[in-house]
């Protein structure tokens, strides 16, 4: 797939590295919440209209501060609904048309948040706040612990904009063929949100690529969960459901949808062709955050409950 370069601010300064001040609708993001400003050349890439540079520095500006003022929860203003058209990010939502690839065997997911531990020893610290939002200050079990080191092993967090897989499966000693294969097989399969069925099917509540919809028969490793978060990948034994992690009750998908449509709109900006299958690999962290805040810092108890019953069968096993 393709891979977002420049949407990671990794030399700003740390005054504004605070986004649970400068961000309070997303209190939980890290440096991804940072500006990251596109130049006029990297605008001008996707662009076939007539604006200056001058004016598409303009409206970019525009759109991060109207951005910003988004994620507060206050009206953007007319400058930011301006800048969306005259940059020309707006538009109808891509899909992925590509099929999804079989993963040569299925990898727990204990084995991926190994992956993300052994290339950012902080993650966690950083983890739980990024993909469990407001349930970050529960005690974790360590399964739960596992769910978000397999989450982040999928996102662009190394410097510069690098996953920590591409770390593992380019650096010697490479691990084998087939588990090079599964890892990216398992990072083709968007994350989605999906309401689980009894009998063991699922039920996506975001728009998805058909292809990417798991119709063949139930998918193993689905938590017992009225709704889970994972990727589902077609497997040597059919589907089975990686990075997932189950929610007490099925939240609203309205607030999660527009959290994403508004981060497609900031990363068309450094590259216009990106799709909606591509936000959600790139930004699972994002997807996983949105739906826990929908789900709601109430339902902690219920959280807490889940959590603590969650078994390591559900995952595959423990490796």
């Amino acid at each position: 797939m393709r891979r977002l370069v420049g949407t990671r601010g990794a030399d700003w300064p740390m005054d504004t590295a605070l986004p649970v001040l400068r961000h309070p609708r997303d209190p939980y993001a890290g440096d991804e919440r940072l500006p990251v400003p596109a130049s006029a050349a990297v605008l001008r890439q996707c662009y076939d209209g007539e604006a200056t540079d001058a004016q598409l520095e303009a409206w970019d500006a525009a759109f991060e501060a109207g951005f910003a003022r988004w994620l507060d929860g206050s009206e953007p203003g007319p400058a930011f609904r301006e800048a969306i058209t005259g940059l020309g990010i707006g538009g109808p939502v891509r899909h992925d048309r590509r099929p999804p690839r079989a993963a040569p065997v299925p990898l727990a997911d204990a084995a991926l948040s190994d992956v993300a531990e052994d290339w950012l020893p902080d993650v966690g610290l950083f983890g739980p706040e990024r993909v469990l939002g407001p349930w970050a200050g529960l005690a974790l079990a360590p399964r739960v612990r596992v769910a978000v080191g397999a989450v982040l092993a999928f996102s662009p967090l190394v410097p510069p904009s690098l996953r920590p897989i591409g770390r593992l499966i380019k650096n010697e000693p490479r691990p084998s063929v087939d588990v090079r294969g599964a890892l990216v097989a398992i990072h083709l399969a968007p994350p989605m949100l999906w309401e689980t069925r009894p009998d063991g099917r699922l039920l996506p509540l975001l728009p998805l690529a058909r292809r990417f919809r798991p119709a063949d028969g139930p998918v193993a490793r689905v938590p017992d969960a009225p709704a889970v978060l994972g990727r589902a990948v077609p497997g040597p034994d059919g589907w089975f459901l990686a990075a997932a992690l189950p929610l007490p009750a099925v939240p609203d998908p309205a607030p999660v949808a527009r959290r994403l449509r508004g981060e497609l709109l900031r990363l068309r900006r450094h590259d216009r062709r990106i799709t909606w299958e591509d936000l959600l690999r790139d930004r699972g962290e994002l997807l996983y955050r949105s739906a826990c805040e929908a789900v709601g810092p109430a339902a902690e108890a219920a959280v807490a409950a889940l959590f603590a019953r969650w078994s390591w069968a559900e995952a595959g096993g423990a490796g």
